[in-house]
């Protein structure tokens, strides 16, 4: 996977954080522009539901208009009839030119197209509307002309309107009550009672399509909602991923990193892949460093030409073992007649006599002891946890380191012999060592060389045990 990187020979393997980072903040991405589609869609369904509410009360207004149209209009006539005052015709057709009729049948048509089965319940009651209003026209037309008032008195269309030929032979109480009858009769009222039932049947209709757009809409914001909770809840997973990748893959290795770089330890290859290789390079450089530390500190503390502990390490181990509460043997050790070697064979067979020497002593004395060059061809020994009691083990080893001396020095090499003087502390390094140790070491020198002497402080006294000759 693109994300997971694997190195050669498996050095190397993780996810890398940078590929991770993307994937996520492309998922976050996409999320909130969904949310935001979302939240426009609820927005945008939401307008439109308040949109429906309104239109929905206005309709239902101008139905109710219409009803109330058609109802002054009705009062209006008949009100002529008893009061035969102009006040009544001026009201009717003051209503009539407000149009609220056809406003209410323009905006129902809006709703429901002309020639739909639902177009036709308004259209219907408008139809009915208009023979009601011929019926009050032939009415107003009759009174007027029973009361003799001048047609300009009018309004055109009321002065224009013709009765029929039958009725102008009618006598003058035959007109009036032909005029009663025509806003009264059973025609007129079961008209009336067929746009009443229109209207209400238009109520219901549109209050029924109403309903269904609002809970269609209602649906469609439910569903938003739904997704947009799923969404939220998504982001928020994904965020707290996001969190949890780099609080495991990165802000936690790099809070191991700072701890272990300050107590210069080695870092564990933990976290993202771009860690892991930081931290295999610094692993690499911490080796590489620690190597050169210890170079470093063994070319401090080692001799150069004999890789024996040299004089800076012996006063650092000997202010070391003064507080030490064991006892150890000190040994002082010179190269017999080392002068005359380097004299007469030279300096290069004279180093290579010290390093002779420096090997053959490494290898015989214990791992936990101390051998140091001190300089020229003057070396000692620091044993540790070793009493006088124990004086035999020393002398044994000494035999021994004299004897290898001697049969290994036929490689080339003249006949190395050692002059050594061995003392003893109770407990830990005294100063006073090496000057006992040198007293026995000059008492070696002194009795023919090639040999060891123990100097007791007790006894105040050396005694020698001399080697092979």
């Amino acid at each position: 996977m693109f994300w997971y990187r694997k190195k050669k020979n498996n050095i190397i393997q993780g996810i890398r954080i940078r590929y991770v980072n993307w994937v996520i903040t492309i998922a976050e991405s996409a999320l909130l522009l969904f949310i935001l589609f979302l939240l426009f869609q609820i927005y945008r369904d939401n307008r439109q539901l308040i949109s429906i509410t309104n239109s929905y009360i206005t309709a239902e207004e101008e139905i109710t208009g219409f009803r109330d149209s058609t109802d002054i209009m009705t009062d209006c006539v008949r009100k002529y009839l008893i009061s035969h005052d102009k006040a009544d015709i001026d009201a009717y057709f003051e209503e009539l030119n407000k149009q609220r009729r056809e406003l209410a049948l323009e905006k129902w048509l809006t709703h429901f197209p002309e020639g739909t089965r639902k177009s036709l319940i308004l259209l219907q009651a408008y139809q009915l509307s208009e023979q009601l209003r011929d019926l009050e026209m032939h009415s107003f037309r009759i009174i007027s002309i029973i009361e003799g008032v001048a047609t300009y008195k009018y309004p055109k269309e009321l002065s224009q309107y013709k009765l029929p030929d039958m009725e102008l032979n009618l006598t003058r109480e035959q007109l009036r009550n032909r005029g009663y009858y025509l806003v009264y009769d059973t025609n007129y009222t079961t008209i009336k009672t067929m746009i009443s039932q229109k209207i209400d049947q238009a109520n219901e209709v549109y209050t029924k399509y109403a309903q269904e757009l609002q809970n269609e809409i209602t649906e469609k914001i439910t569903k938003y909602l739904r997704w947009l909770g799923t969404t939220i809840a998504l982001l928020m997973i994904d965020v707290l991923l996001n969190l949890l990748v780099y609080r495991f893959f990165f802000a936690g290795p790099l809070e191991e990193i700072t701890k272990r770089v300050a107590e210069d330890k080695p870092l564990p290859i933990r976290g993202a892949y771009e860690l892991k290789q930081l931290e295999h390079t610094y692993n690499v450089a911490f080796e590489n460093s620690k190597q050169h530390r210890a170079n470093l500190e063994k070319q401090a503390e080692h001799d150069s030409l004999t890789s024996l502990l040299n004089r800076r390490a012996y006063d650092e181990i000997c202010e070391e073992l003064s507080y030490s509460e064991n006892p150890l043997a000190y040994i002082l050790i010179d190269v017999d007649d080392f002068k005359k070697v380097n004299d007469t064979l030279g300096h290069e067979m004279g180093d290579k006599v010290l390093r002779f020497v420096s090997g053959v002593m490494k290898e015989h004395f214990r791992h936990g002891d101390f051998v140091f060059r001190l300089g020229g061809d003057e070396f000692a020994v620091i044993m540790n946890e070793i009493s006088p009691k124990e004086k035999h083990v020393i002398e044994t080893k000494l035999e021994d380191l004299l004897m290898v001396l001697k049969k290994q020095s036929d490689e080339g090499l003249p006949v190395v012999t050692l002059s050594m003087g061995v003392a003893f502390s109770e407990k830990g390094f005294q100063e006073s060592l090496y000057h006992d140790a040198d007293k026995a070491l000059y008492e070696t020198k002194k009795r023919g060389k090639n040999g060891f002497s123990f100097f007791y402080n007790a006894e105040n006294n050396i005694q020698e045990t001399r080697a092979l000759k």
